[in-house]
């Protein structure tokens, strides 16, 4: 079973790998921000290892910065856009931080509790595209 598991993860770190160029040929701003993150944090979770995993978002959510900054800008004129941006980013932010299963968590306690984490960024994620009309 953990070899299908494995070979899934591979066959995903591909794919992601391959649609990062897809983030980049968003049409603006707002959408590059959003596909960013959404990808970064399922690289992430296919990292095998807890120093690997801490490492990754890390680098994930210094990289996500510029995606961020440039995001905000796009939208300076939309308050309510603005405001749910920095709401999304800052959760994301702390979800990447917390995405390294803790000290005897159980799998299925870790798996529901990312589960939930993906729900809400989903929520925010499909919040501001509708505000903004993407």
């Amino acid at each position: 079973m953990m070899r299908v598991k494995h070979l899934v993860y591979a066959f995903l770190i591909i794919l992601l790998i391959c649609s990062n160029s897809f983030a980049e040929e968003k049409s603006n701003p707002a959408d590059q921000f959003l596909a960013i993150t959404y990808l970064s944090r399922y690289t992430c979770k296919l990292t095998i290892g807890a120093s690997e995993i801490s490492e990754c978002s890390e680098k994930k959510i210094i990289n996500s910065k510029e995606y961020y900054f440039k995001a905000k800008k796009f939208v300076n004129k939309n308050n309510k856009a603005t405001s749910m941006i920095k709401d999304y980013y800052a959760y994301w932010v702390t979800s990447m931080r917390s995405i390294m299963p803790k000290n005897q968590e159980l799998e299925l306690l870790y798996e529901q509790r990312i589960a939930n984490d993906d729900r809400k960024l989903d929520e925010m994620r499909n919040r501001i595209k509708l505000e903004l009309e993407l």
